[in-house]
């Protein structure tokens, strides 16, 4: 790795180190769409040959190698800034939490509604999953570790010597372990249902987040037919976590709470949202004009882009990264709600009824 680079990468895992891990979150997304450009340069590279047209494909193989190299720089510097392996794994995290739950009366304020789906863009630290959908089927689960071997078995299922083949590939292997194996590991790998291949399961939840991502990646399934279900966010009994709440008013939490709650009913309601008023709440002036909102309630989502950057106005997240569905379309709901917009909020929910 370059000076500069090396230097600016322990700078950010000294100082930052919250901004270290969405950075590396963030070029792993990258070398996750890069495959996909070699991918299609193989593709194209066959056709090139095949039609003789061998300067286009020496060309296309120049490309090709430089994307590969990019490729290495990216990983070293995702695994010098987060390393999975290096992260708290589950099981001493969940102790802490039990622990420190024990101890506060009102432990019950850190469950979460279990029916709001998550993506695999967010951060899971300190939050414990109770579930996980594929294709819109839900499968329940203890913890991280059992969401992670769920997901591996059901990936086994459908096609078990793809998934074999992950013991030898290279982009299967953290820094320092091997995600499969055929060898046990006491405590820190499991050994899958129908299979004998082992998979490491001592990861944070954002570790078994990125190779969930990984596995689903191979599996060629949108991430967007993937999502988390949680049973707890413990984020406030950690000092120093970050809250994606908006804290300019204090009444901030409740309201988005209430928002949530109300469109995810509208989600379930028949008949839906109509396409008039789809495309109200998709409109900056009508939303500022009705709702007192500074941004459109909705925005479409582009499935092919990453989700979290799609959250974001400039440079600043300016919608959660929770997915809405409504007339069959998926949506980002705006972040930016106050007290402010409680009252013209429920105006707005009332006249639905009538």
């Amino acid at each position: 790795m370059e000076t500069g680079i090396q230097k600016a990468v322990d700078y950010l895992n000294q100082y930052f180190s919250a901004d270290a891990r969405e950075v590396a979150d963030l070029l792993s997304l990258l070398n996750m769409a890069l495959d996909d450009v070699l991918t299609h340069a193989n593709v194209q590279l066959t056709q090139f040959h095949k039609e003789k047209k061998y300067d286009e494909a020496e060309t296309m193989l120049t490309v090709s190698k430089l994307v590969s190299g990019v490729q290495s720089q990216i990983s070293d510097v995702a695994n010098q800034l987060c390393d999975d392996e290096a992260e708290d794994s589950e099981d001493s995290d969940e102790d802490v939490d039990e622990k420190e739950l024990k101890e506060l009366p009102n432990y019950a304020d850190y469950a979460v509604d279990e029916t709001v789906p998550h993506t695999l863009y967010e951060s899971f630290t300190h939050k414990k999953a109770v579930g996980f959908s594929l294709y819109g089927k839900r499968y329940p689960t203890k913890d991280w570790r059992d969401v992670l071997v769920k997901t591996c078995n059901l990936l086994a299922e459908m096609d078990k010597e793809k998934f074999i083949s992950f013991i030898d590939d290279p982009s299967m292997k953290g820094s320092k372990v091997c995600y499969f194996s055929r060898d046990s590991v006491p405590k820190r790998n499991e050994k899958l249902n129908e299979l004998d291949v082992y998979v490491w399961v001592n990861l944070s939840a954002n570790g078994k987040r990125n190779l969930v991502r990984k596995l689903l990646k191979k599996f060629d399934i949108r991430l967007s037919d993937y999502t988390i279900y949680l049973r707890a966010d413990y984020t406030p009994l950690h000092p120093g976590s970050v809250n994606e709440c908006p804290s300019n008013d204090v009444d901030s939490t409740k309201i988005g709470k209430f928002v949530r709650e109300e469109l995810r009913k509208l989600e379930n309601r028949l008949p839906q949202l109509t396409s008039n008023e789809l495309l109200a709440l998709q409109s900056k002036e009508w939303c500022k004009e009705n709702l007192n909102l500074d941004f459109p309630l909705l925005r479409p989502v582009d499935e092919n882009k990453d989700v979290s950057q799609q959250t974001k106005v400039g440079t600043y997240s300016r919608y959660w990264k929770e997915l809405f569905k409504f007339g069959g379309q998926i949506f980002l709901v705006t972040s930016q709600w106050y007290d402010r917009n409680r009252e013209p909020f429920a105006k707005w929910l009332q006249s639905l009824q009538q």
